[in-house]
């Protein structure tokens, strides 16, 4: 504390010196204005004096002596001017020395601040250390309370012992009786444990059971659906036999066309052999026939063409034909007696 008060103590000495050197300053400066002032008068004093020369040198050019009187008292002027600017330089220099001044004080300023901080906070701490005794006090206080408090519980510590040795007296009587029903416990174990392998028994009987069951819908379901797909595939054999009877009929239609145009055109050769030709299939439109032999082409009355192809008096012929032809690309030729 000492120390802080002996820097202190500097500090404000330190703070007084610049002030009073600030105030000298200041005052100089004051006086340079004042100076500054004056000379401002002169130079205005010397430009009226400026104004009335010209004024006489335009009224009366003769008057030169005036004139020179005038030029005398402009170097004069001059003069001045050149020490007013010479104590402005002085004026200028001493404002600077001000401003070092003026930041050496405020550094200063800074300083001292900064140890009053300190001092402050030194102060704050003396006061958490006040603090801390009253917590002190508190403790003891309440290590006092519980030192009473420790001698109850070890009254109570050794009654609990007492009651416990008479506790292990009863416990050693109970223990016995615990074996006896330790013995009827096991018995009881082992007939709930047959008990509980016929019960699973029983539980795996009814999970075959309920499997046996759903494969029972399953395959009702299955026989549904396949008596349901067989009455379809009854519906189209009986569609597909009744659409087969039409095609029969006018395959024998077309038959009975083709004997009878083949006949007439046979009639004239041979009406009593028999002859075997291949009938190349039934056409929409006109097909490449070129290379074949034999070839005879029917209209029918449905717009359609009959091709037959070869001619043969023996059937082994016309079945080497008709192999021919398939591996040609006519694989429903079929062989025709006439």
């Amino acid at each position: 504390m000492k120390k802080l008060n002996e820097k202190k103590a500097k500090l404000k000495s330190d703070l007084n010196t610049t002030k009073k050197a600030l105030a000298t300053a200041k005052n100089k400066i004051s006086e340079l204005e004042k100076q500054n002032i004056s000379q401002d008068g002169k130079i205005l004093a010397y430009k009226d004096k400026q104004d009335n020369f010209k004024r006489i040198k335009s009224e009366n050019e003769d008057f030169k002596n005036g004139f020179i009187e005038m030029e005398s008292v402009n170097t004069k002027l001059s003069q001045e001017v050149k020490t007013l600017k010479l104590e402005n330089t002085d004026y200028q220099r001493i404002k600077k020395e001000y401003g070092i001044t003026q930041a050496l004080l405020d550094k200063s300023n800074a300083k001292l601040k900064k140890k009053t901080d300190e001092i402050v906070s030194m102060k704050k701490k003396s006061s958490s250390l006040l603090e801390l005794q009253r917590e002190l006090s508190d403790l003891k206080s309440k290590n006092s309370k519980l030192t009473t408090q420790l001698n109850a519980l070890n009254s109570k510590h050794e009654k609990l012992e007492n009651n416990e040795k008479s506790f292990l007296n009863s416990l050693a009587k109970y223990s016995t009786q615990n074996k006896n029903l330790n013995k009827s416990l096991n018995t009881a174990q082992l007939t709930n444990e047959s008990l509980k392998n016929k019960f699973d028994k029983l539980e795996e009987l009814s999970s075959k059971y309920e499997v046996i069951e759903k494969r029972n819908k399953f395959l009702e379901n299955q026989y549904n659906i396949v008596s349901e797909q067989n009455n379809e595939q009854k519906l189209i054999a009986s569609q597909f036999a009744e659409s087969f009877q039409l095609e029969k009929q006018k395959n024998k239609q077309l038959h009975n066309e083709i004997l009878s145009l083949y006949s007439e055109e046979e009639a004239s050769e041979n009406s009593k052999s028999v002859v075997y030709r291949v009938q190349l299939g039934i056409f929409d439109e006109l097909i490449d026939v070129e290379g074949i032999e034999n070839l005879t082409t029917i209209h029918t009355q449905v717009q359609q063409i009959i091709y037959i192809a070869g001619k043969f008096d023996n059937f082994s012929s016309a079945r080497g034909y008709l192999l021919e032809m398939s591996k040609k690309g006519f694989k429903d030729a079929f062989i025709v007696k006439f």
